[in-house]
């Protein structure tokens, strides 16, 4: 049985790369298909931030992970 088991930087890489993902979608992809034009100052904000969001995110599935292990 394969079981998602989080050592101790395993969420971070996980966080990162949902944060990478996200950001890349609402912040590139999105605006693209709306012909905006878009900036580099703000899409390096954009990614600083999601990037910061993502390592929460990492983090909160973390915890849910270890208080839910799988079963």
């Amino acid at each position: 049985m394969n079981t998602l088991k989080f050592n101790k930087t395993n969420w971070h890489y996980q966080g990162i790369i949902w944060g990478f993902i996200a950001c890349s979608i609402i912040e590139l992809i999105l605006p693209y298909f709306r012909q905006e034009t878009i900036d580099f100052p703000k899409l390096a904000l954009a990614y600083a931030i999601w990037i910061i969001m993502g390592l929460g995110y990492g983090y909160m599935m973390k915890l849910y992970f270890d208080k839910y292990p799988k079963r």
